[in-house]
Formats: structure tokens, sequence, C-alpha cells
């Protein structure tokens, strides 16, 4: 119960009971349990959608988009928005290390998060609008939790900075053991088998997890926290924009 209580505590607002145990093991195996966390956040947003009321075509939606944020503090956001200013405003790795840790909130990293929040509103109304309530939900659900599953992964393979802070560095200390892993890719592998047409919609957040990580290592010299809340936040993204309607 520990490492679920772990992941709940890293991901979410919600709080945990102060005598929960933690430990490094425990922080490592809580990355096991991010997708599972995943299920909890997309049903945070697919909760306002259920109200199919034709007459709301916006507010549903833009409820749906700040759901999430509540329940997360805007987490991955802030990922989102620290990259930009670091990746893009910084010179040298050094550099770049020390805007990720200032709070203060620049020009390319205000670009960044309207960007995303903004396309993230238009995929959700656009799902909101055109798909029916089963396939609403299941391609909200699974965008939650494929992209907290391409996060513990890449945890899992990437080595981080030992300058995080102690829990942090605990959770990204050491490697998910075979049964951790099968609990990480099981729920969205439930997810792909029910609906087979999720499939496509994986590739693009795929490279993106890629290209994010590949950045962080050439540009900073290795993975951060703010790494995975990127992958999960342009993750959720891509998903949400169902590229398998193109084909």
């Amino acid at each position: 119960m520990a490492p679920l209580l772990t992941a709940l505590q890293l991901l979410t607002r919600i709080p945990i009971p102060s005598n929960t145990s933690f430990s490094e093991d425990i922080a490592r195996r809580a990355q096991a349990w991010f997708p599972w966390i995943g299920i909890l956040t997309g049903l945070s947003m697919a909760g306002p959608l259920l109200l199919n009321d034709p007459h709301l075509p916006n507010l549903a939606p833009f409820a749906a988009v700040l759901l999430p944020l509540l329940l997360t503090g805007a987490l991955h956001e802030d990922a989102i928005a620290d990259s930009a200013d670091a990746l893009f405003g910084g010179h040298t790795p050094e550099r770049r290390v020390e805007i990720l840790k200032d709070s203060r909130l620049g020009t390319y990293g205000a670009c960044a998060l309207w960007l995303l929040l903004g396309a993230r509103f238009l995929t959700t109304r656009e799902l909101y609008l055109n798909l029916a309530t089963k396939d609403l939900i299941t391609t909200i659900l699974f965008a939650h939790v494929f992209a907290r599953t391409l996060a513990a992964l890449t945890s899992h393979c990437c080595t981080p900075r030992s300058s995080e802070t102690p829990q942090r560095t605990a959770l990204f200390t050491g490697k998910l053991s075979p049964l951790g892993l099968l609990l990480c890719i099981t729920p969205s592998a439930i997810f792909l088998t029910l609906a087979t047409r999720l499939a496509v919609a994986t590739l693009l957040p795929l490279l993106a997890t890629i290209a994010i990580a590949r950045i962080y290592l050439n540009r900073i010299g290795s993975l951060r926290g703010d790494a995975l809340g990127c992958i999960i936040a342009v993750s959720e993204t891509l998903i949400l924009a169902r590229p398998e309607t193109l084909l």
C-alpha cells in the first residue's frame, strides 16, 4: 500500500496518512503505480463531460481541463513551463538547471503553457462534441493512463540527476522489478485490448517521449523530474487529438 500512497502523493494533491512509510525502495516501486493514478486523474477529466449538454459546448470542456489541474496542482503544466524557459532560455547546461529551479515564469514558459492548455481545451471540446459517451471516456482514461506509463518507463530506463530533492532522487533510483513493470503496463494493455483503435494513438506520444528525453539529455545532461512532467502533459494532449482519425 505504501508505494501506491507515495505515487498518489507525488502525482496529486490528495493528502495521504502522515504515518505512511517511505524509503528509497518504496519510492522506486511507486513508479509502477503511476498509470493507476492516471485512472483517477482521467476520471476527474471525464466527469464534467458526462453532462452531455449540447447547450454547453464550452463550459463542460473547460471544467474537464480545469479539474485535473486542481487535482494534480498543475504539476505537469509547471514542468512544461519550466522546461520551455530552461531549454530555450539557457545557453549552458548549468544555466538551464538554474532556470529549472527558478519559480518565476518566463516568456517561453508562458507561451508553452498557453499553447498546451489551448490545445488541450480544443481537443477536449472536439471529443465532447463528436464522440459517443463510451468512446469519450475510453479515450480520456487511456490518455491519462498511457501518458503516465510512458513517464514511468522513461524513469525506469534513464539515469537522473542526483541533485534532485531527496524524495525525487529516491523515486528515480534503480529500476522496476519484473513484477513492477507488469503492474505498470497492465492498465494500458487492458485499454489497448478492449479498444484496438487506440493503438494508432500511441505512436505520437512514443515519439514525443523519445524526443523529450533526448532533448533533456543533450541540453541538460541528464533526465529530471520536469522531463517526466513534460512527457505526461504532451502525451495526454497528443492522444486526445485522436491521430487515428487521420487514417
